[in-house]
């Protein structure tokens, strides 16, 4: 028998907020496996004055890889967001196919705008 008065809205906050990390570290470790990359970075501000989040993401991650991987942190982690925003709008940070394919869409799309506009 489940013994509801027992049970607080915090535990229930807890059990959801632990739930949801431990998804989001099987998620990121799946893909940092598909990339071949032993180091996840995590940023956003979900995560800055989140202790229990961090310390699970960094467990779930030790625990999913067997030790093989590590979650890192960044500090000033408001900025990553807008700088890879950027650094995507101009291409750079992908890999060589969709490097090309964004350059050759935006030159394609730029040229295409000039011509409607003139």
């Amino acid at each position: 028998h489940f013994y509801q008065q027992d049970v607080t809205q915090q535990d229930l906050a807890r059990a959801a907020l632990l739930m949801v990390t431990n998804n989001i570290g099987q998620v990121a470790y799946l893909n940092a496996q598909l990339h071949q990359t032993p180091r996840i970075y995590f940023v956003g501000n979900f995560l800055r004055q989140n202790s229990i989040s961090r310390q699970r993401l960094a467990y779930a991650i030790h625990y999913w890889s067997k030790g093989k991987m590590e979650a890192l942190f960044l500090e000033h982690e408001g900025y990553f967001g807008a700088l890879g925003a950027f650094l995507l709008s101009q291409g750079i940070g992908c890999d060589d196919n969709t490097t090309r394919r964004r350059r050759s869409h935006t030159i394609s799309e730029t040229s295409r705008h000039r011509s409607v506009s003139r």
